[in-house]
Order: structure tokens, then sequence, then C-alpha cells
């Protein structure tokens, strides 16, 4: 056996350089369909589960009537064929403003926030929204476009009704549309509340009640 010294020539180390950068990105390309083929799966479970739950509170908003087996299958086959799920990445555009609002979202997981952006840039959050609720149907009920930016604050996976199938959804479920009125009193009674808070506390009094706010969005 006999070691000698390695003097390689320079298209030696070319080659040896190109054969590990494709090996790199061969890597790179594996490990990058490994994560989509997880967030894919993901995805389909999610879906999946949200259209058991839809049907199983349509069947019990239904159960007195007769054949409601029937039509909650029908319906719910119909809402599945209408929906369309979709994946957002984080810092992901879901709604820029002003835009004509023709989408119906539904957050399966993940958080959005809803914000302001003004003429010279600045930034004022209205909400966060998370996993199993809902946005953009107020474009949907007044036709006017929504005067707010939606952004992915991380992954997230949504459900997507388009206008017309969101309204025969309420017209064919009036339970639906009455939960719909609720939930949209509640945001409005949080707004109400939020600038009452602006207007009569003082600075400590709003960092106070921000943080109280916080906290209870987090569960403490």
């Amino acid at each position: 056996f006999h070691r000698s010294r390695l003097d390689p020539e320079p298209d030696w180390l070319q080659f040896l350089e190109a054969l590990a950068t494709d090996a790199a990105i061969a890597i790179d390309n594996a490990a990058l369909f490994d994560d989509l083929q997880h967030a894919n799966t993901e995805l389909s479970l999610a879906y999946d589960a949200t259209l058991e739950g839809w049907g199983r509170a349509l069947e019990l908003r239904d159960e007195e009537t007769e054949g409601h087996t029937r039509r909650v299958t029908e319906m719910t086959q119909r809402l599945a064929r209408a929906m369309r799920p979709r994946a957002y990445a984080t810092k992901g555009l879901l709604i820029p403003a002003p835009q004509p609002g023709d989408t119906f979202y539904i957050l399966l997981s993940g958080q959005v926030k809803v914000m302001l952006i003004g003429e010279d840039g600045r930034e004022v959050m209205l909400t966060l929204i998370r996993g199993g609720d809902f946005f953009g149907e107020t474009s949907l009920v007044d036709d006017e476009p929504s005067p707010a930016t939606v952004i992915a604050m991380e992954d997230s996976q949504l459900l997507l009704l388009h206008r017309d199938d969101f309204r025969r959804w309420l017209a064919e479920l009036p339970g639906v549309s009455f939960g719909l009125l609720r939930a949209l009193c509640t945001r409005l009674r949080d707004a109400d509340s939020k600038i009452g808070g602006l207007i009569l506390l003082d600075v400590p009094g709003r960092v106070a009640r921000l943080f109280l706010r916080l906290a209870d969005e987090n569960d403490g």
C-alpha cells in the first residue's frame, strides 16, 4: 500500500464541486417533497373532519324534518363540491385592501391577522383570527370592498367558498344565517368595546386592557 499526495487538476475539482452541488439540490428537493406530502395529508384530514362536523351539525338541525338524512347528505355533498381547500405560507397575502369581496374563508388551522394599512405605510391590527373561525363574510353581505388587509401570521390551511355558493347556503339553511348574525353581533360588540377603551381610558388603562384581552384570547 502506497500513499502519495493528491494534486487534482482543475477539471477534477470542478467535477467534484458540480457533483456536490447536484447532491445538495437532490437532498433539498427530497426534503421539500416530504414537507409538501405532509402538508397535503394534514389539509386532507382537516377537510374531511370539517365536512363530517358540518354534516353532523346539519343533521341535528334538521332531525325533525321528513327525509332529513337524505337532505343533509345532499346538502353536505353540494357544499363539499363548492369548497376549495387552500394553503397559505407565513406572511402570505389572503386579502389585499381594497378588494371586492367574493369569497368566504374558513380557517382550519394556523393564524391570520386583519389590519389596516395607512398611506404612510403604518399598520393597525384590528384582530387575530385562529383556527376554527371565519372571515370575509362582510363584503359578501353588503357588496362593498374590504377595507382591511388579511395576512397569514403562520402557515395556514383554509376552505374557500364563493359568493354565490355562500348566499345559496344561507338561503337553504336559516339556522346558519342566524348563527352568522350572532357571530357578527359579537364582533360588533367587541369593536364597540375597543372604541370605548380608546376614547375613555388613559394610556396605562389601554395597555392594561390590551394585556387582559390578550390573556383571554390565549386562555390565560
